[in-house]
C-alpha cells in the first residue's frame, strides 16, 4: 500500500516540477530572450563533454600537485584557482563547427 502512495506522490511531484520548469523558461525567454535561452542550451550541449573532461584532468593534477601547461609545470593549486576561467579558455581555444553537430 505504501509503495502505490509513494508512487502516485512521485508521479505529482514529477509533473510539478515539470510546470515549474516550463514556466521557468517561459520567464527566462521572457526576460534576455528565447534566442539567447536557445543559445544558452546550445552552449551547454556542445561543451559538456569538454567540462567533464576538464574535471577529470583537474582532479588528477590536485592529486598530483601539478599540472603541465604550455610546455611548463605549473601548481595545480594556483592553475586551477578559478576553474571558470580554464574552462572559457579552453572553449575559445577548442570550439570548432563540429563541436556542434550531434
Amino acid at each position: 500500500m505504501l509503495a502505490f502512495f509513494l508512487r502516485c506522490f512521485a508521479g505529482a511531484e514529477n509533473k510539478i516540477s515539470r510546470e515549474r520548469e516550463i514556466a521557468a523558461d517561459a520567464v527566462a525567454a521572457e526576460a534576455v530572450g528565447a534566442l539567447n535561452i536557445a543559445a544558452a542550451l546550445v552552449k551547454t550541449a556542445a561543451f559538456t563533454s569538454m567540462w567533464d573532461h576538464l574535471t577529470v584532468v583537474m582532479q588528477d593534477s590536485l592529486k598530483k600537485g601539478t599540472i603541465t601547461f604550455d610546455g611548463k609545470e605549473l601548481d595545480a593549486q594556483r592553475f586551477f584557482s578559478n576553474v571558470s576561467n580554464v574552462f572559457v579558455y579552453m572553449v575559445a581555444n577548442n570550439a570548432e563547427p563540429k563541436t556542434l553537430k550531434a
